[in-house]
């Protein structure tokens, strides 16, 4: 039978999974897609991070089915931790690599994009290499269903040695990120106190306030488990466990929502059919036909409409009520896509 702690921790870690891996999917799908974000080079290191950090859902899934079933079936679990582990330190190279961008940007030292795509290629060379080391009997981590971390398996031979040169290497990543986020931080405080403003500080602060935030998480996490000594008891494992899963899962995508207006109306955004362009002067604003209601036309108002073109026809409609304020102008007039013309999407 199955410890009710052991069960416990194998529903919450399907729960975070199946509720945290799609909303991240969703908004690096929202990234990927969307010209104005992947053409950026912070956003296209974004979208690596999080792809690696998605890596990790499948990895919590095995997980918690293994506590659930009190066994590793075909050993899902094992191979599942093996790239949660990895992906942990990849992330930290690209989290370096995110740094130096932001210090790009806001410092004005015009490096050339390949030095981040070499970091970048670099990071999942390490990935890729990290993780064939460990599926051969070389080295590798083993996963226990009434244990909620992995462990190194010992009796591999360098199992041992493998993890402290990659832990030494993780932490040297942490620390020279931790430099560039330092140097940053002055900059922006000797510039703003000796110029009194920075270009374009606002748009860069968010990006920054998300790396900075992901790099302090990240760094107590490392402490956290590697220095400070941890009581021997299996909520201590479960809870550290959780904290990693909730650091790559769910800290990710709720800052990005938190933070980025624009991109919180998208994600909830759903898509009801064609829409309407209102056009007035030189510019057009784009609503669905959800948005628009029609209504009785005023008497004692004048006639504003100079035309209407729906599907490819000239009509001349009942006034159009819509659903955001409109100056009543003899200019305005509204463009009706349907299937036979332009749909705005």
């Amino acid at each position: 039978m199955v410890p009710p702690i052991q069960e416990t921790a194998g529903i919450i870690k399907l729960c975070m999974f199946f509720f945290f891996t799609p909303i991240y999917i969703r908004l690096l799908y929202i990234f990927a897609t969307k010209k104005k974000y992947r053409d950026l080079q912070c956003y296209r290191i974004m979208i690596q991070m999080g792809i690696i950090q998605c890596l990790l859902g499948p990895a919590t899934f095995f997980y918690g089915l293994s506590h659930l079933l009190d066994y590793d079936y075909a050993n899902l679990a094992t191979f599942g931790e093996k790239t949660s582990l990895v992906g942990v330190r990849t992330e930290g190279i690209m989290g370096l690599c995110l740094a130096l961008n932001r210090l790009n940007i806001i410092c004005k030292l015009n490096c050339h994009s390949m030095v981040f795509t070499v970091l970048l290629v670099f990071a999942w060379v390490f990935y890729l290499t990290h993780y064939i080391v460990f599926l051969t009997p070389l080295a590798g981590f083993i996963t226990v269903p009434n244990e909620y971390l992995p462990k190194l398996d010992l009796s591999l031979p360098w199992s041992a040695k493998i993890s402290a040169v990659l832990g030494i290497f993780y932490e040297a990543i942490l620390c020279s990120t931790l430099v560039i986020y330092l140097i940053l931080i002055t900059y922006i405080i000797y510039t703003r106190v000796n110029l009194g403003k920075i270009a374009n500080l606002k748009q860069e602060a968010l990006l920054m306030i998300y790396a900075l935030i992901r790099f302090l998480i990240d760094v107590s996490l490392s402490v956290f488990f590697n220095f400070v000594p941890l009581p021997k008891h299996p909520l201590t494992g479960l809870v550290v466990c959780l904290c990693y899963i909730t650091n790559n899962l769910f800290v990710p995508p709720f800052l990005y929502l938190c933070l980025y207006k624009t991109l919180r109306s998208e994600f909830f955004k759903l898509s009801t059919g064609p829409q309407v362009a209102v056009k007035e002067d030189s510019q057009k604003i784009l609503l669905k036909p959800s948005q628009l209601q029609m209504a009785k036309y005023p008497k004692r108002w004048p006639w504003p409409l100079s035309s209407c073109v729906a599907g490819g026809r000239d009509e001349r409609p009942p006034f159009v009520a819509a659903s955001l304020p409109l100056p009543v102008t003899n200019d305005l007039h509204f463009e009706a896509y349907g299937p036979s013309c332009t749909t705005f999407s």
